[in-house]
């Protein structure tokens, strides 16, 4: 934690050993993660969180398919897979992708 807090950046330094390595997300890798995260959490993530830049309409069609099986509650605010949804959450997840 110490990497994290010593100069307020969110980025661990591999200089200081406090990590061996990390992965640095573009920002697509960041809303795939985010997405099959929120897909498996109970109350899901809020989708004004996620930063869908230019993948907005496929993040809706996505969406769409989600509700269409019953894997997603139907609401525009908030991504959350119903109890279905989280039984097939990487099936839910990869609609996304």
């Amino acid at each position: 934690m110490e990497a994290f807090q010593s100069d307020g950046t969110l980025v661990p330094e591999l200089e200081d050993g406090s990590v061996e390595f990390y992965d640095s997300l573009d920002s697509r890798q960041l809303l795939n993660e985010r997405i099959m995260t929120g897909v498996r959490l109970l109350d899901g993530i809020a989708i004004q969180e996620l930063a869908l830049g230019d993948c907005s309409e496929g993040f809706w069609l996505a969406h769409s398919e989600g509700v269409k099986r019953g894997w997603l509650v139907d609401s525009p605010h908030q991504l959350r897979a119903t109890q279905q949804g989280r039984r097939h959450a990487d099936s839910l997840a990869e609609l996304f992708f």
